[in-house]
């Protein structure tokens, strides 16, 4: 992944409009998924997830940190 901030948002759907699932520092890995989409604008969407270390499952009750976060980033952002 890369981003001239340091981070790229990762998002509920594939558009700026979508609310943010949470960031993911330059230079981390994620699984991307074959599936893609073009917002208004004409920018390209990917869905990826992302073993996000921080974050906690709020479906499996576990109480240690580290949960895979799905959802959308920029084409752009990654490489």
């Amino acid at each position: 992944m890369k981003s001239p901030d340091g981070y790229a948002n990762l998002r509920k759907g594939p558009g700026t409009e979508y609310d943010v699932i949470c960031q993911i520092p330059t230079g981390e890995s994620m699984e991307v998924y074959r599936e893609s989409a073009t917002d208004q604008k004409g920018k390209k969407w990917l869905k990826v997830a992302y073993w996000h270390p921080e974050g906690i499952s709020q479906s499996d009750g576990a109480d240690e940190p580290g949960v895979w976060e799905t959802g959308w980033i920029s084409e752009s952002q990654v490489e």
